[in-house]
């Protein structure tokens, strides 16, 4: 009965297939996969900024920060992404890879800054230079949101935007309300 043991090891092969892609990710891997649905979200949350248009910069770009601490391969890719985007509400997008210690030197205020690795010690710095500037500062990291960050992502039984609407006012940042609708708010 040869069909019977090509039909054992098919189903075999399967449910090695659904086990293995049922297996608890790492943590790394978790991390990554934060990342990537955050530079789908950040550029939406861009757009959602009433006063984007506002925020072009004199060479009629849209800046935007992509942060590291010591991971600047993870930057570079992170921004590769976004270059791809191009655009944002029709204005296009330039992206600088810069550490925390180098956010605040960059010539003008980003329209948004994009927290490419997980740095608890330097949020605050990122959160203040966002409020005084008015930039949006987006974190995937789970929890940063809670401490500041304007917005984030919101893993559920759906993936969402996570907005702080405290940080967004301090910092000025008004998002359009269909935005808001659809995104989940830190109280």
């Amino acid at each position: 009965m040869p069909g019977r043991g090509k039909r054992f090891a098919i189903r075999l092969a399967a449910w090695v297939m659904a086990v293995l892609c049922l297996a608890p990710a790492s943590a790394d891997e978790q991390t990554d996969r934060r990342i990537l649905v955050g530079l789908k979200l950040f550029p939406a949350v861009l757009a959602a900024d009433t006063q984007i248009t506002k925020k072009t910069a004199a060479d009629g770009m849209l800046h935007v920060a992509i942060v590291y601490k010591e991971r600047a391969d993870v930057a570079e890719h992170a921004a590769g992404h976004l270059r791809k985007a191009g655009r944002v509400r029709d204005i296009p997008l330039a992206v600088d890879v810069v550490t925390y210690a180098d956010l605040a030197t960059l010539t003008g205020p980003p329209a948004g800054v994009f927290l490419a690795e997980w740095a608890p010690q330097a949020l605050p710095g990122a959160v203040r230079l966002g409020t005084r500037t008015g930039s949006i500062v987006f974190s995937p990291f789970r929890g940063d949101v809670a401490l500041g960050a304007h917005a984030g992502v919101f893993v559920g039984d759906r993936i969402l935007p996570l907005v702080n609407p405290a940080s967004l006012k301090a910092a000025g940042i008004e998002l359009k309300p269909f935005f808001l609708e659809v995104a989940r708010t830190h109280e």
